[in-house]
C-alpha cells in the first residue's frame, strides 16, 4: 500500500489536541468571568451598605436623632434601588436578607444597625474587612459579626480595623469571627454595623 503526502485536512489525533488545548482555555476564561463576578458583588454589597447608611444619615441630619426614620419602616423609603426587594423586604448583592432598626443600645434612637444576613463565610471575612476609616459620609460606631465578636473604634476589647486573623482565623477553627465553615457555603452568618 502507497501513503501519499497530500493529506488534506486534520487527523483524528490532531482534532482531540486542540480540543483539548480549547477546553483547557475555556476552563481558565471561566474561572477568570467567577472570580469576577464575585468581586463585584463584594464591590456592590459594600457600596449598598454605604450608600444606605449615607441616605439614612442624610434623611435624620435635621433632628440628629434615626427615630424618625428607622422606626415604623420609614427606612424603607430611602433603600437604593441596587437592593433587590420581594415581599416587602430587601435583600444584598449576595441575596441574603437586609434589615434596619435603632441600635438596641442607643437612648431615643441616637444610633441605627443595618444587618446582613444570610453570608458565607467568605462573604463574612470581605465584608468584615471593610475600611471604614476612609469613609467621610458615614460614622460607623461599632461591628458585630456574631453574639460574641464586636469591632469598636474605642473602649472595647478589638478595635479597628478589622484584620483577616480576626474574622477567619488563622486554624480555621470556630475562634474565628466568621466561624468556623469547612464548605464555606453554609449561609448562616450574619453581621450587624451599628451607625452613629
Amino acid at each position: 500500500m502507497r501513503y501519499s503526502d497530500t493529506q488534506k485536512g486534520r487527523s483524528m489525533i490532531e482534532v482531540i489536541g486542540y480540543m483539548g488545548v480549547f477546553m483547557v482555555l475555556i476552563a481558565g476564561v471561566g474561572r477568570l468571568v467567577a472570580n469576577a463576578f464575585e468581586d463585584y458583588k463584594y464591590s456592590r454589597a459594600s457600596l449598598q451598605l454605604g450608600d444606605l447608611a449615607a441616605a439614612v444619615t442624610r434623611a435624620a441630619a435635621v433632628d440628629g436623632n434615626y427615630a424618625d426614620v428607622v422606626k415604623e419602616d420609614k427606612w424603607k423609603r430611602y433603600v437604593p434601588d441596587t437592593f433587590r426587594k420581594k415581599n416587602n423586604k430587601y435583600y444584598h448583592a449576595f441575596g441574603g436578607e437586609m434589615s434596619m432598626s435603632c441600635a438596641s443600645d442607643s437612648e431615643s434612637c441616637a444610633k441605627f444597625t443595618i444587618t446582613f444576613s444570610g453570608l458565607n463565610k467568605k462573604q463574612c471575612v470581605e465584608l468584615a474587612m471593610k475600611d471604614w476609616s476612609k469613609n467621610k459620609t458615614v460614622s460607623l460606631d461599632k461591628m458585630q459579626t456574631d453574639n460574641t465578636n464586636v469591632w469598636c473604634w474605642h473602649n472595647c476589647s478589638k478595635k479597628f480595623p478589622v484584620q483577616r486573623h480576626q474574622v477567619e482565623g488563622v486554624d480555621g477553627t470556630s475562634n474565628a469571627a466568621c466561624g468556623k465553615d469547612s464548605t464555606g457555603e453554609q449561609k448562616n452568618k450574619q453581621i450587624i454595623w451599628t451607625f452613629n
